[in-house]
Formats: structure tokens, C-alpha cells, sequence
């Protein structure tokens, strides 16, 4: 199932190759860092951004020297199977078929207005969808999380934001429940050490389109 406004586009808006049509729209969209949160029990967490690439591999060494790993990694484990695919538009017909074979999104990321998707089998997720938008789908996600879905993957280009929300397999604990969304203009290096003081940790963060 795609979010409701995504599914609308394709219902009534669907070109030749069964993509819906972009709006055009005067002016430049603005575009904004968007960050997760979720609580958890106490944790340490460290960031990087802007990094160079000659100094990539030293902060992620450092890591490795303090226990810390690159979330995105160290979290795919328990996939049993991993399938890609990378678009000059979201494919969300090929998410659709993937979730009816048993995948479930697990990374996204966007190069340009190219998609990258990673979807995998064994993901600890029940159910899943997608909230495509020309902006902030502020009322889809607050709609989802009321139906028990959390964030487990964002991305964005300068024309559209994507969210993968889905459901866990294990039910919520009270120090997992709580997730929280920010939106600032450059990366939100004090916002993020405010959020440690609540126990919110990043779970995810993107850079695109957020506002027409």
C-alpha cells in the first residue's frame, strides 16, 4: 500500500510508463535537513557530516576503536536476502511487488534525482508503506504513527520526500515508542545533542524537497 496521496497520482495521473506525471510548479522549492528520532534506553551515539572523503575512513576507525558502528551496517544481520534497484523516478510498482514476494524497505538513499532502494527478507517489520510527497507529508506520518507505524527509512530529492514507515513485529516498549521528526535549514548539530538529553537517538536523516 503507498500513501494515500501517492495513490491518488497514480490512479488518475499515470503516464505511458506508469509513472504519475510531475506538477509543475513556479519558483524554487525549499529544501530542508529532515531528521528521526527515536526513544530508547541510553546509548552512545556519535555523527559526522561534511566529511571529506580522505577522512571517511578515520572517523569510521575511530568508531570501531569505541564500540560504535555504522548504524546502516550494523543493524542488517538478520536479512536472509537483499534485493536493489536504482531509478531516475521512485519505484514504488517495484516496491509493491517486492512486499508481495516478502521484502520490506530497509535503506533508501538518493543521488540527484536518482532512487536508490534496498528492500530485504527477514526484516523485523509486519507491515509497511510509503508517503511520497512534493512536500512534508506531515499529516500522512502523524495519521501512521496513531496506527502504530514508526519511520524506518527517509529520502529525499529536490522535487520529492519519501518516508518508509512500518510496523514492528515486536510490540513497542515504553522506551521505544517516542519518535520525533525535525526539519532546519543546515544540519542540526545542537538540535541532535538536545535530543540525547531526552534519550531521542537519530534514526534516520535526509536532505531534499520538504516545501513547494
Amino acid at each position: 500500500l503507498i500513501g494515500h496521496k501517492r495513490a491518488r497520482l497514480a490512479m488518475e495521473e499515470e503516464e505511458e510508463d506508469g509513472q504519475p506525471k510531475k506538477k509543475v510548479r513556479n519558483g524554487l522549492p525549499a529544501k530542508q535537513w529532515i531528521s528521526v528520532y527515536n526513544g530508547r534506553e541510553p546509548m552512545k551515539q556519535r555523527y559526522h557530516y561534511n566529511v571529506a572523503d580522505i577522512r571517511l575512513s578515520q572517523h569510521i576507525d575511530k568508531g570501531y576503536e569505541d564500540k560504535l558502528y555504522v548504524s546502516s551496517v550494523a543493524s542488517c544481520t538478520h536479512y536472509v536476502q537483499q534485493s536493489y534497484k536504482v531509478s531516475e523516478s521512485f519505484p514504488y510498482k517495484w516496491i509493491n511487488k517486492k512486499w508481495r514476494e516478502g521484502f520490506f524497505v530497509t535503506t533508501m538513499a538518493t543521488s540527484g534525482n536518482r532512487w536508490g532502494i534496498v528492500m530485504s527478507r527477514g526484516a523485523a517489520f509486519s507491515r509497511q508503506v510509503v508517503e511520497l510527497d512534493f512536500h512534508y507529508p506531515s499529516e500522512g506520518i502523524h495519521r501512521r504513527w496513531d496506527y502504530g507505524y514508526r519511520i524506518t527509512a527517509t529520502a529525499a530529492t529536490c522535487d520529492q520526500a519519501a518516508f518508509v514507515l512500518s510496523v514492528p513485529k515486536r510490540r513497542h516498549t515504553e522506551d521505544d515508542s517516542t519518535q520525533e521528526t525535525l526539519r532546519t535549514s543546515t544540519f542540526p548539530s545542537t538540535h541532535v545533542k538536545e535530543k540525547w538529553t531526552r534519550n531521542l537517538y537519530i534514526a534516520s536523516v535526509c536532505y531534499g524537497r520538504t516545501v513547494s
